[in-house]
């Protein structure tokens, strides 16, 4: 699952290795029928690359649905799992992230449950928000186990809502 960066700040999927998604995609939606374990294979690589641009893994729900349980007995695909696999083939240039991009002016955190969703937005010059990702990378919000809109909330010393 490696990837490859080149000296312009590309990271992206080797060539090789997403020309093989596509094919496997391609020849599932072919069939027409496959096994929750085949396409849950799938489903793992395209979210994997699909990390490099993460808005695109929205594509989702239907393959979710299919792959439960995860077991071998092919069965006819639905409409559904056909349409999303048809998306991650024609998403599959977007597969990519440029490191060297500017940084955002805007932190964004978001969260969702059972209960509700929530999403806290704000609005920043880059270096400040170049100073909270390194700071955030060092201290590792993920082990200090705090949500990342309240860690971020923290580094900015302001008050949030949670």
């Amino acid at each position: 699952f490696g990837l490859d960066y080149d000296s312009a700040g590309s990271l992206t999927p080797p060539a090789q290795k997403l020309l093989r998604l596509v094919r496997a995609i391609l020849e599932l939606l072919w069939c027409g029928t496959g096994s929750p374990l085949a396409v849950a294979k799938i489903l793992g690589t395209c979210t994997w690359y699909m990390l490099l641009h993460r808005s695109l893994l929205v594509i989702f729900d239907g393959m979710y649905q299919f792959v439960e349980g995860a077991h071998r007995c092919r069965r006819p695909l639905p409409t559904r799992v056909v349409e999303e696999l048809l998306l991650a083939v024609a998403l599959a240039p977007l597969m990519h992230s440029d490191l060297s991009a500017p940084w955002s002016t805007i932190l964004s955190a978001t969260d969702a449950s059972e209960e509700g969703y929530g999403a806290v937005h704000v609005s920043l010059l880059p270096e400040r928000i170049r100073e909270i990702a390194r700071l955030a990378e060092r201290d590792s919000a993920a082990t200090q186990r705090l949500p990342l809109a309240e860690y971020a909330c923290c580094m900015l010393h302001v008050a949030c809502c949670m």
